[in-house]
């Protein structure tokens, strides 16, 4: 028995986003495949639908998303308005069915955003619209023919925004079975984002259902199903999935990452490599959740209500565990879906206890002082995105504080990067002797100076503070000299990049500090 795989991917998505440009200045775009793409590969596939891996009993099909076929123009079109590249991708998904599937075969459908939608018709139409001439497809019309189904974030309509609150999206993908799974799928996972706030990328549920398990996880739309370069919360729904493979025994073989044939993930304008399919889940990854000024906001974003569909009272929706771990270690970090919303907590164990909505995380976060011994060093990652970054305490899930008569030393790898949105730079930051910016941008910058957290130090240099009033402190050696903090009064010690207090949403990556106290 064989395992027939279809992968859908997201709308604009397409193996070419693999390719990041890389300006003057040293910003790295922002983009890259998405999950869909990297589990084709990683169940062996190829960039041109070919098998390298598991040839014997698995075969892996890969669709580029809604957009990414024509020229510039047909693709923003078919990007906004999907009809035809929707019944396309299903015509040719359907050719393959045909063309591959022998008796017995067990299928297996993934799928992102409009490519989760498509994959969630297509399970349908395998049941509704078997060819008579494929007497081999007659079998699909019995229940468990689709082993399993998993996809990320669906979203079935229009892509262009809408500007009135009351005017949902019309679906340009029409499901069979309403919103529900269709009865031939046995198994259905939905991962979906708890901070996307488009009205245009409104998700589309499944409704409540025994085969059916909805989780919501941190980040915006492609924080679930990839896309970005800094996908360190795409990561955590990526292995989830394929946590999720194993669980379920459901027979489909993975590649790890070290056993993937990258010279045959070639072809013209892409090259796959190693670094494009490392999994490395992070719950303080860089979210890309979109902010818009008022009075556009009001007429375009929408807190997502987080439910399940169909269900009653009693039938709570499942947070992943990854959103508690974000709510911790960001102050910055309330997630207003679950605001007075009633849920449950999945965790590694299972789903577990019930909150009745944010309050409830705020108010019962762990607040465990961690006091350094003398000699003892800590790593603390700081992220160039977050306000106050906190110095975690990993194995006891606590916070670093110092006090008044303590001295502490940083350590700091000085060739690391990390991005003031296109700016690259170390942890020693920048100014405005280092980049070039255009007259008019660095005029616009000269005029902020002023603005910055630590007016001594340079822009999105690496800097400490004690408490969250404290006046930040610089921490980057000085011609090889380490430099000390010793506190004047107690608190929690905080790291961050020195920024405008309101510009750290376009800012990415992390620099590694190593804290040693000394006194």
């Amino acid at each position: 028995m064989g395992k027939l795989i279809f992968c859908f991917d997201g709308t604009g998505n397409e193996p070419e986003d693999a390719v990041q440009k890389i300006d003057k200045d040293g910003g790295i775009e922002d983009d890259n495949i998405s999950n869909i793409l990297k589990l084709h590969l990683l169940f062996g596939g190829t960039l041109d639908n070919g098998q390298i891996a598991f040839q014997d009993n698995q075969k892996s099909i890969y669709f580029r998303g809604v957009g990414t076929s024509g020229f510039i123009i047909r693709r923003a079109l078919s990007q906004g308005l999907a009809v035809l590249d929707v019944r396309s991708i299903i015509n040719a998904a359907k050719k393959q069915l045909i063309e591959n599937y022998e008796s017995g075969d067990e299928i297996f459908i993934f799928g992102f955003s409009r490519g989760a939608a498509i994959a969630r018709r297509f399970a349908a139409l395998i049941r509704k619209e078997y060819s008579k001439e494929e007497t081999k497809l007659f079998e699909l019309q019995g229940e468990d023919k689709v082993r399993f189904m998993g996809v990320f974030d669906t979203v079935a309509s229009i892509g262009f925004p809408h500007v009135l609150m009351h005017s949902q999206p019309k679906q340009d993908v029409v499901f069979e079975d309403g919103d529900g799974v269709s009865p031939i799928v046995k198994e259905a996972l939905h991962l979906l984002s708890l901070d996307e706030k488009r009205t245009a990328f409104l998700p589309t549920l499944m409704q409540k259902d025994e085969r059916v398990t909805e989780i919501w996880f941190p980040g915006a739309h492609s924080d679930i199903g990839g896309g970005y370069y800094w996908d360190g919360l795409s990561d955590i729904t990526l292995q989830f999935m394929i946590d999720e493979i194993g669980r379920r025994n459901l027979g489909l073989k993975v590649l790890s990452v070290d056993h993937v044939q990258y010279p045959c993930l070639r072809k013209k304008g892409v090259t796959i490599n190693r670094d494009d399919l490392e999994i490395l889940p992070n719950p303080l990854g860089k979210s890309h959740q979109q902010d818009r000024v008022w009075p556009i906001s009001e007429a375009t974003l929408i807190h997502r209500s987080v439910q399940v569909s169909g269900g009653g009272q009693d039938d709570l929706p499942l947070i992943h565990e990854s959103v508690i771990s974000r709510i911790n270690r960001d102050m910055t970090y309330r997630p207003d879906s679950l605001i007075k919303r009633r849920h449950k907590l999945w965790n590694s164990q299972g789903t577990g206890a019930v909150f009745n909505g944010l309050d409830d995380h705020v108010r019962d976060q762990p607040n465990q002082h961690y006091a350094m011994a003398v000699g003892e060093s800590l790593d603390c990652d700081v992220y160039s995105y977050i306000f106050n970054n906190r110095c975690c305490v990993e194995n006891n899930g606590g916070y670093l504080f110092v006090h008044p008569g303590e001295t502490y030393e940083f350590s700091i790898d000085m060739g690391q990067r990390w991005y003031d949105s296109g700016i690259g730079c170390g942890p020693g930051g920048w100014n405005l002797k280092d980049v070039h910016l255009g007259l008019i941008k660095e005029e616009i910058i000269a005029s902020m100076k002023n603005t910055r957290r630590c007016l001594s130090a340079n822009w999105f240099e690496v800097v400490a503070a004690v408490g969250l009033a404290d006046q930040p402190q610089r921490i980057v050696p000085v011609n090889g000299t380490l430099r000390t903090l010793q506190p004047t009064a107690s608190g929690e010690l905080f790291l961050f990049a020195n920024d405008h207090p309101k510009k750290y949403g376009n800012n990415a990556g992390s620099i590694k500090v190593t804290i040693t106290r000394t006194a």
